[in-house]
């Protein structure tokens, strides 16, 4: 299973412990092989809804165990890779 979704990696782009949601990179979903938006259709999708001003995306709100989530925030989608942290290490924006 971490095989298959460690192949989001390679087609996502994301930023390294990004704490701003302006400063990440932005992945078009239309643009992505089918494959991995089913990958992407197939992962936990979490609200994110702390003061994002205060804590960013270092607040511990994520499970650790589980790798990959969708993030909802303001509106926007996040793809997030953990890395085994409880928070967002990994981030890009996905734009449907």
């Amino acid at each position: 299973m971490k095989e298959k979704f460690d192949k989001i990696r390679n087609y996502v782009m994301v930023d390294r412990k990004p704490y701003d949601t302006e400063d990440l990179v932005t992945n078009n979903y239309n643009s992505l092989p089918e494959d991995i938006k089913q990958m992407l259709n197939e992962l936990t999708v979490v609200e994110y809804k702390p003061d994002f001003s205060e804590d960013g995306f270092f607040f511990y709100f994520l499970d650790g165990d589980v790798q990959f989530y969708l993030v909802k925030f303001d509106g926007r989608t996040f793809f997030v890779d953990t890395q085994g942290y409880e928070y967002a290490r990994y981030v890009g924006e996905i734009i449907y």
